[in-house]
């Protein structure tokens, strides 16, 4: 009795009453489908595998109350085209040291080479900064 009242509120609920509406309530949504397997198979068949998930898809919103509103977001920005978060500077050096080791493989070993002596060249860069 108790899962069916609750399957019935379940169903009755509309949790958008929930949200709070105005021009400057930013909403962040975060969508995402989730898988939960149930027992890996030991002894049994691989193909029977697909049976075995159970499938759930997260919905959520973050609010955020922003002392402006929204549409003077679109007026003020020039370029919306423009990058709303930028790379990082840690970030943009390790692109340029990566093309620089690729570069020197290429060079060394013209085709011959993969992701261990990749590794490797990571390893030394990593290895003399400590």
């Amino acid at each position: 009795h108790k899962m069916i009242l609750e399957k019935d509120h379940i169903s009755k609920s509309n949790p958008s009453t929930k949200l709070v509406k105005g021009p400057n309530i930013w909403n962040v949504v975060v969508i995402d489908n989730i898988d939960f397997k149930n027992i890996v198979f030991k002894y049994r068949n691989i193909y029977d595998v697909i049976r075995q998930f159970i499938y759930a898809t997260l919905r959520m919103v973050f609010q955020f109350e922003l002392p402006f509103s929204i549409s003077s977001l679109t007026q003020e920005n020039p370029n919306p085209q423009e990058n709303l978060f930028g790379q990082l500077v840690f970030t943009s050096e390790w692109n340029d040291k990566f093309d620089q080791i690729i570069e020197q493989l290429l060079n060394k070993y013209k085709k011959n080479f993969g992701v261990k002596e990749i590794n490797n060249e990571i390893l030394t860069i990593i290895e003399s900064k400590c």
